[in-house]
């Protein structure tokens, strides 16, 4: 089973339910045997009770941010990881480990994009299950790529819009006309793959909700991608920023989906430069672990719990290990 949901928002566990078997249908075909057990053994290592925020405090106390009574649902992504990069663009740990959740709830769903197609909240639940399922399937998490990018580009910019980051960037006399080329091809990169992300979302949303009879128009595809050309003074460069249409024009949705799957393959940086083209190699070599979005949580409260848990663990194993070992000499007539 792919398609589950441990929270408790009554008529989402009712909806769920009602359309499970035809939505874990609709995951099969799109993403073969294969992918599905995949997508299967991470749901169940992965997604428990403590996977699922609902409330709107609970939000702003994990993430510490000042969210309004009118979020919509969200999916949230959590990493236990490093993201410093060296001076070449290179990353030296390549260890991470990632946990993943969602925030949903009835008031959510009222303020989510899924309302304006259906009015059931399991809608809006497919929607962010969809940024989940892809990124448990890649070898390296478009979302953690994304998270290296903008933590080495500063919470100074507003990535949703490139024109005005761009801008910004170039006014910022404290800048090297180096770093400003670099931050610039930081943010391009990362506002691509953003958007390369959100769009194949919302195609495999498509594919998902038509198996439950629900309609999801996509305006932008089939439709030429289009790019504003703007020569930045401050920069001297000419910068290329999309403006709207398909960024996967001429692929069928599923071949839009397998190829964000597999993402490292097909994308290459907005600007070949060397410390964008260092770190793009390397982040496709990290190593992630996914553990319960509460496990991630509570490491990064308490530095000491991961090394709590496996004293936890060692001492449970000794205890297995202790037990068979009376076992096998009560039957060879050892006593205790």
């Amino acid at each position: 089973m792919v398609f589950v949901y441990h929270g408790h928002v009554p008529e989402l566990a009712k909806q769920v339910e009602e359309t499970q078997w035809r939505i874990n249908q609709r995951y099969l075909e799109i993403f073969g045997n294969e992918g599905y057990e995949k997508l299967e053994q991470a749901v169940n290592r992965i997604l428990t009770p403590e996977s699922y925020v609902e409330s709107i405090d609970d939000l702003k106390k994990i993430t510490g941010e000042d969210f309004p009574e009118t979020t919509p649902s969200k999916f949230l992504f959590a990493c236990l990881m490093d993201l410093k990069i060296d001076k070449d663009g290179r990353i030296g740990n390549k260890n991470a480990r990632l946990g993943c959740g969602f925030y949903i709830t009835e008031n959510s769903f009222n303020h989510s994009g899924s309302s304006h197609i259906s009015d059931q909240i399991v809608a809006s639940y497919i929607h962010e299950f969809d940024h989940f399922v892809p990124m448990v399937l890649q070898k390296t998490p478009l979302y953690l790529a994304h998270a290296y990018l903008t933590n080495n580009i500063g919470t100074a910019y507003k990535l949703e819009d490139l024109t005005e980051t761009i801008v910004k960037i170039g006014e910022d006399d404290a800048l090297s006309p180096d770093e400003k080329q670099l931050k610039v091809s930081l943010a391009s990169t990362a506002y691509a793959l953003f958007d390369v992300w959100e769009d194949s979302t919302r195609i495999l949303d498509k594919l998902v909700l038509e198996g439950i009879g629900i309609d999801a128009p996509l305006p932008f595809r089939g439709k030429k991608r289009e790019y504003l050309y703007g020569t930045f003074k401050p920069l001297d460069m000419i910068v290329a920023i999309p403006n709207g249409g398909d960024p996967f024009f001429g692929m069928s949705d599923l071949e839009a989906v397998r190829r964000v799957v597999n993402w490292e393959t097909y994308f290459r940086p907005a600007m070949n430069i060397s410390y964008v083209n260092n770190l793009y190699e390397t982040l496709k070599n990290l190593r992630p672990e996914y553990i319960p979005f509460g496990q991630v949580l509570k490491e990064s409260q308490d530095p000491n719990h991961v090394k709590k848990e496996r004293r936890k663990e060692r001492k449970r194993m000794q205890k297995v290990a202790e037990e068979k070992l009376r076992e096998i000499r009560k039957k060879k007539g050892g006593g205790k």
